[in-house]
């Protein structure tokens, strides 16, 4: 007994990865076969009505779709056949892609993509493009490279928003001291992807200060001499910054700074702030005691009535 195959076959475009200039992934859909079915061939030719002599893909069992990379600047006229051990079927109706007026153009890149490093995190920062059809940005991050596509590496954030809006994200659980590479991909609402912008970082813990001073006691007007050092990671140490603790402050690796009068022992915190070249700070702290040097007038008496 003859097996009779019938078929309808449509085509859907769900997304677009510019590898290259005219890259496209488009994502084939069919109705099921009728009969015993083993899998499905799709074929294309280059005009209508075929001849269809181009195997583009085959899948089997009851699978009823397949994603396969076309050059969108070219024209696919295509077929599925349904096969098992005895043949193939005839063709199913033909889809022509791309069709006339489909949208396969990706939105514009991301602006502005920057990885910020921090203490076991890294902010990320970007402007999304302003297409009107524009939808989201996929992020994608590897340790060893920059992902090269929407499915390569790890899955960082996928964000929908504004067209021309500025968004951030903090990347958490990363390790210090390895350096992560970023892509970033636009999308619109037709599904195409753009090319990739790229960001890099490196986490790492804020830096360290310690601090000199000498003196550390003595009497009004007490002269000190400050001396800051700091130890920064993957970075420089880019900025010091002094409390004297009296209401003072300088910048400046080495400062020096006079202690005025006071009418008894006063002792003093002094801070010092250090930022790295990736605006991560460090503190260190000690104390200066001040003695009254120059006898002081005594208070105002108060006069009761």
């Amino acid at each position: 007994m003859k097996t009779k195959w019938y078929i309808f076959f449509s085509c859907v475009v769900v997304l677009l990865f510019a590898a290259s200039a005219f890259a496209t992934d488009v994502h084939f859909k069919w109705n099921a076969s009728s009969g015993t079915v083993e899998g499905y061939r799709i074929y294309y030719g280059s005009s209508h009505q075929g001849p269809y002599s181009n195997l583009l893909g085959e899948v089997g069992g009851t699978t009823t779709d397949y994603v396969a990379t076309l050059d969108s600047s070219k024209t696919y006229y295509l077929v599925v056949r349904a096969f098992n051990s005895y043949g193939e079927s005839g063709n199913s109706n033909e889809i022509v892609w791309p069709t006339a007026g489909s949208d396969i153009t990706p939105p514009g890149d991301v602006a502005g993509f920057t990885a910020i490093p921090g203490n076991g995190n890294i902010a990320l920062t970007w402007t999304n493009p302003t297409d009107t059809d524009f939808k989201g940005v996929m992020v994608r991050c590897r340790t060893d490279k920059y992902p090269t596509d929407r499915n390569d590496g790890e899955l960082v954030c996928d964000k929908t928003g504004s067209p021309g809006e500025t968004v951030s994200f903090t990347h958490t659980q990363v390790q210090n001291g390895m350096t992560y590479y970023y892509s970033a991909f636009t999308y619109d609402t037709s599904g195409n992807y753009s090319h990739t912008a790229h960001a890099s970082a490196t986490p790492h813990p804020a830096p360290t200060a310690t601090i000199s001073a000498n003196p550390t006691a003595g009497y009004a007007l007490l002269k000190v001499t400050f001396g800051g050092s700091g130890q920064a990671y993957y970075s420089t140490i880019a900025s010091w910054s002094w409390d004297f603790g009296d209401g003072h402050t300088a910048t400046g690796q080495n400062v020096t700074h006079t202690y005025a009068n006071v009418a008894s022992d006063t002792t003093y915190k002094v801070t010092l702030t250090v930022t790295d070249t990736d605006s991560l700070t460090g503190q260190a702290t000690t104390y200066i005691t001040v003695k009254p040097g120059i006898p002081l007038p005594p208070s105002k008496p108060t006069v009761q009535q």
